[in-house]
């Protein structure tokens, strides 16, 4: 499921950068489902972090358990993205 950021029509390339600039966030956003979804399509597994925990997701759709994370002073945060 490819999803496409609809831009405002601009004039300039002032206004263009800018318009980019405001959408950074949700076109990384697109363009790392995008990666995640290409990478499970060619068969290849993803590696993921999920409310401190490392997971590996299969081309199958099967989620493996692979280890708790933690920093040296057990305080690791993991800033979740969500991809659907």
């Amino acid at each position: 499921m490819n999803k496409r950021l609809k831009l405002k029509r601009v004039n300039s390339k002032r206004e263009l950068a800018h318009e980019i600039e405001y959408n950074i966030g949700k076109l990384a956003a697109i363009a790392t489902r995008n990666a995640f979804n290409k990478a499970l399509q060619s068969g290849n597994s993803v590696l993921i972090a999920e409310n401190n925990f490392l997971y590996e997701i299969l081309p199958n759709g099967t989620k493996n358990f692979i280890e708790e994370l933690k920093s040296k002073n057990n305080r690791l945060k993991i800033k979740e993205i969500k991809l659907f």
